[in-house]
């Protein structure tokens, strides 16, 4: 039985269209989409990602609009947004909504 499940993409061509399938992975907890092409667009997808609890986004095209994606996503634990343009005062609202959250800039 599958109790967790990690997808590394990190360096691929995958852009946002790609992502659409992610949420059919019902055990999905950890996704790295760092230094892809993905923006604010793809973090819809995630939203919906129920278990995703790690999320490393560095070097994407990610911005403060796409982190509103993540406001209600309770399960998430960990976000890397190292290397975009996401400001400090999008981290400070994604943190006032989760305070467990730990961010990496």
């Amino acid at each position: 039985m599958i109790s967790s499940m990690r997808l590394d993409l990190s360096g691929s061509w995958v852009t946002d269209d790609g992502l659409a399938s992610l949420p059919s992975i019902p055990h999905l907890q950890e996704v790295n989409l760092s230094d892809t092409e993905v923006t604010d667009a793809g973090l819809e997808h995630l939203s919906v990602c129920r278990r995703l609890a790690i999320l490393y986004l560095a070097r994407t095209k990610v911005t403060d609009e796409g982190l509103r994606h993540l406001l209600g996503h309770g399960t998430l634990s960990f976000l890397d947004v190292s290397g975009t343009s996401v400001t400090s005062s999008a981290v400070r609202a994604l943190r006032a909504a989760n305070p467990y959250l730990q961010v990496q800039r």
